[in-house]
């Protein structure tokens, strides 16, 4: 099973975050999001294509970067990974009579058996005849969706490189504009924890144990307040360790900040 994720050409432990279930509920936040690769068809990536079809997505997902370039990554996922696949009503009412808060769907339980969930919405049960209010939390999905969990559940993976062809966001296009996908040769294994990394997140959680021990806060307003602490109280840490290992500052802190919270560190 191969995917593609848009956003970086380098899988990372120290970006891999726990996954945590939001107020928004349908979808959670962390893990590494994805959607399907075909190898017979190279060129095609159909979050791409949403975000051409969707420039104010576009837009909104490149802030203070180039929106016609983007740095990818082709997952290649082993053969035994356990995927929870959501295609219709009878899944959706398995997902929630095992893995529920709350009488909603918690991908935080799910998580904890298994390696990843893959949104079909070409199932016949989401767009068929069978549609009901459940499945409109399917239709919050822009595409096909694989999430994954574990990152362990990675065999292999490939740097890649989408260049799309200029176009002018506020005027009237007739044409879809084309892209190019680059993938380069050679196969990346996902790398151990830096020393570095596990340096800083034992900082980090000695801080909090001692500092916030009550829990009095929701997991989304606790992980916000642990990320500014990490960016302000721990910046010449971060700093150090992100310039040594070749890392984004930011991206480090939002990883570390769901793993203080859960004391799990992948």
């Amino acid at each position: 099973m191969e995917y593609i994720t848009v956003g970086t050409d380098t899988i990372l432990r120290e970006y891999m975050s726990d996954i945590i279930d939001t107020e928004r509920i349908v979808k959670p936040a962390g893990g590494i999001w994805c959607t399907d690769y075909d190898v017979l068809r190279p060129q095609n990536c159909d979050w791409i294509n949403h975000l051409i079809d969707h420039p104010s997505d576009l837009m909104m997902k490149s802030i203070g970067k180039n929106p016609f370039s983007h740095k990818a990554a082709i997952l290649k996922v082993n053969d035994g990974a356990k995927v929870f696949t959501l295609a219709g009503n009878d899944d959706y009412d398995k997902f929630l009579e095992f893995y529920s808060r709350n009488g909603h769907m918690s991908y935080e339980a799910l998580s904890k058996d298994y390696d990843g969930i893959y949104v079909d919405l070409c199932s016949n049960g989401v767009f068929g005849k069978t549609y009901d209010e459940r499945n409109r939390n399917y239709r919050l999905f822009a595409v096909n969706t694989f999430l994954l969990f574990n990152i362990d559940a990675i065999d292999t993976y490939k740097k890649a490189q989408i260049d799309i062809d200029p176009f002018d966001f506020e005027g009237y296009i007739d044409y879809f504009p084309e892209y190019k996908i680059t993938i380069q040769e050679g196969d990346h294994r996902v790398k151990e924890l830096s020393n570095g990394y596990r340096y800083l997140f034992e900082k980090v959680v000695a801080f909090f144990d001692k500092h916030y021990p009550a829990d009095n806060v929701s997991h989304n307003q606790m992980t916000a307040i642990i990320f500014n602490e990490i960016m302000n109280l721990f910046a010449k840490d971060l700093k150090k360790l992100a310039e040594s290992e070749n890392l984004d500052e930011r991206r480090i802190a939002q990883t570390m900040s769901t793993q203080v919270l859960s004391r799990n560190l992948k």
